[in-house]
């Protein structure tokens, strides 16, 4: 279960300062699609956008995010909770989709959009600490959120730095909305107010004047200030004793501002410094002690550096700019030793996660490896697999040898969640001497499966790793869908049609298979290449389509899984005349493939039939040259180098001059029509020609059929190839 604390906005604490530009700042986000509040720590940014929400009134769902949430399973999951805390109803369907197997994020984001539309009312999704998440995936799914969630959500995004999101576009068109350091930074009346807010403060305003220039507005520090001043009877003498620049006025005044607390208070904070949030009895734990309680208690009530966090009662976090000044002075072997007791309190306490952060931070591997085996599997199966891949990178490889579990856990979730081919195959090498018979049949079926997909220079032993993996997942059925899927592609690799149409038709018509969409993905796309090769051409786009649909709603865009249902669309849109559509997707599919192998090879082949077709020779000669080149590599390449090979005879023939012919040769009106076609309009080439548009129409439509082709580009593309049109014809123009 989401842990509380992440989930709600901090509560308000008291003498906060009232400051109605940043509101009126925030106000504008409404008619933006997104609001960026970036600054260092310190600057006022939580505490900036909870004190608007509280002044207006507005229902928001807020998230903390942590470096768990570069999973965007995991982020999403929590953004969807949060919703549904505030909103009951409208997570529900996202929060579904992001629990299947898969993991379905662009899905899960639609579906949170769909419901947030649905009901209409205001409401302000926050992101704080954006800063903590630094997967592409992760951040990529904050750039589909932007473009999905309707109009009555404003987003919320509060980091420390910018992050690497698609931000250029939004400035330009006026809908970014940005807070940085600068707008953060205390006025000096901000600063007045600030300082009469600190009980027993005597600053005169030429004080806190100093102080505001010196720190540059930095609310963080000059909170830290005010402290500081409290305790001397001469604020101004004070003042004159430190000179320096703003880090170190930082450093100063938190090294002060500690200092001037009793020593049992200054060790307590010292000794927990690395514990990210604080509780009374997590706190006795690592410190083996009593009264943690009620010491936290007591720093809240005396001077605010410990903050309570909202919907979580007990439970604190340290001042940030403290925290900081702190962990740079803690021994690293203290530090481990805090977070191995940190790591024991949150395993029996059941806060799985927070004992695996815990156990990475310290290099306790035997706990982490434990926390894998006993975990791994429901991680897999929620769509958690950049968190069980991040757990198992922590992992030095010999420790991996010994747990064959957490290694073909990990193997499985390298690959669902796109991780390189060179990476996934190194573990494979270590799981060399595993046996899949003597872990569960789920992990068996599923290091079986990755063996197939993964020995790609064999395509002999590829095929008998599937055949395996079908055989042990009939034990209990779960991975058989995907096992079946995997099995038609390697047969298709392997040139025998008829069994990879068989397994194919097996895994589609399975009574699990609407549940195992990657199994059904994979098979869906055998079918539409086996029917797009005999010219089955709806029944083939059927099959793509199916498969596209579903690889899109999973959100395997980029990934290895997602390649067959690309070149499954790009054969048959070869098929169906749109050269230029199957040249999209054949490019995807080999971008997304398994790089340095059959697969990959499998994709650039088809990608040179397809730019032969459009009368790319070059481009056709280098991605065939590139699949020579694997294929060469490969000890049993299957029924693919007989392929390449015809298409470097077909290749060669063009080049030697023999090119191909029209079905019908084009009139002398078609060819006029033709070579305006790259660069002008219906409406142009008829006022250029002397006729009308609907002439035009009709000599386009002949252009079409006589060519074989649908559209404008495919037919540009397959004028070239007949030598009907060349390059220099698109020079003055391009394809409209």
């Amino acid at each position: 279960m989401e842990p509380p604390r992440r989930l709600a906005p901090p509560r308000l604490r008291r003498g906060i300062v009232s400051r109605p530009r940043l509101s009126r700042a925030l106000d504008s986000g409404w008619d933006a699609v997104l609001t960026l509040v970036v600054a260092p720590a310190g600057y006022g940014k939580t505490v900036a956008v909870e004190l608007w929400l509280a002044e207006r009134g507005h229902a928001a769902a807020w998230v903390r995010a942590d470096a768990r949430d570069d999973d965007p399973v995991r982020l999403w999951s929590s953004v969807a909770s949060a919703v549904e805390r505030v909103r009951p109803g409208c997570g529900g369907d996202a929060l579904a989709w992001l629990h299947e197997p898969a993991g379905a994020v662009l899905p899960g984001i639609e579906a949170l959009a769909a419901g947030l539309a649905a009901d209409g009312r205001p409401i302000v999704l926050v992101l704080d600490e954006v800063q903590s998440i630094r997967d592409p995936r992760s951040l990529r799914s904050l750039d589909n959120a932007v473009a999905s969630l309707p109009e009555n959500v404003q987003l919320v995004l509060i980091s420390r730095t910018l992050p690497a999101m698609r931000l250029a576009r939004l400035r330009t068109q006026g809908r970014l909305v940005e807070v940085s350091a600068d707008d953060l930074a205390f006025t000096l009346a901000e600063a007045q107010q600030m300082f009469a807010a600190v009980p027993g403060l005597p600053a005169d305003e030429a004080t806190v004047a100093a102080l505001t220039r010196r720190t540059e507005g930095w609310a963080g520090v000059l909170y830290l200030a005010a402290l500081w001043l409290r305790e001397r009877g001469d604020p101004a003498a004070a003042l004159r004793t430190f000179h320096g620049s703003q880090r170190d006025v930082t450093e100063y005044f938190a090294g002060e501002v500690l200092g001037d607390l009793p020593s049992d208070a200054r060790q307590f904070l010292q000794r927990t410094a690395v514990l990210p949030q604080l509780c009374g009895e997590l706190c006795d734990a690592v410190l083996r002690e009593s009264g943690s309680r009620d010491r936290l208690r007591a720093l809240e009530r005396g001077n605010l550096l410990v903050i309570p966090l909202a919907d979580r009662p007990g439970w604190y976090r340290c001042h940030a700019l403290l925290r900081d000044h702190l962990l740079g002075e803690v021994d690293r072997a203290d530090a481990d030793a805090t977070r191995r007791q940190a790591l024991s309190w949150s395993r029996d306490h059941g806060l799985v996660e927070d004992a695996a952060e815990y156990a990475r931070a310290a290099g306790d591997v035997e706990a982490l490896l434990e926390l894998i085996d006993d975990h791994a599997l429901e991680l897999v199966r929620t769509g958690r697999s950049r968190t069980l891949v991040r757990w198992t990178k922590a992992i030095p490889r010999a420790r991996l040898l010994a747990h064959p579990r957490a290694l073909v856990a990990g193997i499985g979730a390298a690959h669902v969640s796109g991780r390189p081919a060179a990476e996934i195959r190194r573990m494979l090498v270590l799981a060399r001497g595993a046996d899949p018979y003597l872990v569960s049949s789920y992990e068996g079926a599923m290091l079986q499966m990755s063996r197939a997909l993964y020995t790609d220079d064999d395509t002999g032993e590829a095929l008998r790793e599937a055949q395996t993996a079908v055989e042990i997942a009939r034990a209990d059925e779960e991975l058989l869908v995907p096992a079946l899927g995997v099995l038609a592609l390697v047969r298709l690799v392997a040139g025998d049609e008829a069994q990879a149409a068989a397994d194919a038709r097996a895994a589609i018509e399975h009574p699990d298979a609407a549940r195992r969409p990657y199994g059904h993905i994979a098979a869906s796309a055998a079918l539409a290449i086996i029917d797009a090769r005999a010219g089955r051409r709806h029944t083939a786009r059927g099959h793509a389509d199916r498969a596209l649909k579903e690889a899109r709603r999973i959100g395997l865009h980029g990934l290895p899984a997602g390649a067959p249902p690309l070149l499954a669309d790009a054969v048959t849109a070869a098929l169906e005349g749109r050269l230029y559509g199957a040249r999209r997707a054949a490019r995807q599919a080999v971008t997304a493939a398994i790089a340095g192998g059959v697969w990959q090879a499998w994709a650039l082949l088809e990608l040179a039939r397809i730019e032969l077709r459009r009368g790319r020779r070059v481009v056709a000669e280098d991605a065939l040259a590139h699949a020579e080149e694997l294929l060469g590599a490969a000890h049993d390449a299957g029924a693919l180098p007989a392929l390449a090979s015809l298409l470097r005879g077909e290749l060669d023939a063009v080049v030697a001059g023999a090119p191909e012919r029209a079905a019908e040769p084009l009139s002398p009106a078609e060819l006029a029509v033709l070579r305006l076609l790259p660069r002008r309009t219906v409406r142009e080439t008829a006022a250029e020609l002397y006729l009308s548009a609907n002439t035009i129409k009709s000599h386009i439509r002949a252009i079409y059929r006589k060519l074989g082709v649908h559209t404008r580009e495919d037919a540009v593309a397959r004028a070239l190839a007949l030598g009907l049109l060349d390059d220099a014809a698109l020079a003055t123009g391009h394809v409209q």
